[in-house]
């Protein structure tokens, strides 16, 4: 968390569309009030709809990460569809040239239905411009692993101080 890879992914995202690219999916941005954060929102690309993903106060029946409570449902309905990418308009082109993940994170990973996105657009052959959470305390988690394992996938380790240095180099 701080290193700034929704900036990185924002930035991306903007010089892809200012090109051209036709670029489908959604990010997460941190939610204040009050300048206080209560949560994390969902915003789609390129539509920009928003809605929540997590609250800090959010309902008890809602699967927690640390202090927030995450919205499932509105994960599955906002995020999940901009995973699965609609048929090519013809057989020789595609409808979307870039996907973005912003990110695949505990809290996303809270839904099997998101997971199995993931698991379908990596087996496509379109790039995806994504952001894996990292391990905490020594605590891995299983389903970046197996993303970072496989042979389409190149890893970017993002910091602060290398920030601009990954966003040259993609």
């Amino acid at each position: 968390p701080g290193s700034g890879k929704t900036t990185l992914v924002m930035a991306l995202v903007h010089a892809l569309l200012e090109r051209g690219v036709r670029c489908q999916g959604f990010y997460t941005q941190e939610c204040r009030e009050g300048g206080q954060r209560i949560g994390f929102d969902i915003v789609t690309i390129p539509s920009g709809e928003r809605a929540p993903l997590a609250r800090k106060k959010g309902p008890r029946h809602w699967p927690k990460v640390g202090s927030y409570s995450v919205d499932v449902a509105s994960l599955e309905k906002y995020a999940v569809p901009t995973l699965l990418l609609p048929p090519p308009p013809t057989p020789d082109s595609k409808a979307v040239d870039v996907v973005i993940c912003d990110e695949v994170g505990r809290m996303e990973l809270k839904s099997e239905k998101f997971k199995k996105a993931v698991r379908s657009l990596l087996k496509l052959d379109i790039p995806v411009l994504g952001t894996l959470t990292a391990a905490r305390y020594g605590h891995r988690v299983a389903f970046c692993d197996w993303i970072r394992e496989q042979d389409q996938v190149a890893v970017h380790n993002v910091t602060k101080s290398n920030r601009d240095g990954v966003k040259a180099l993609l």
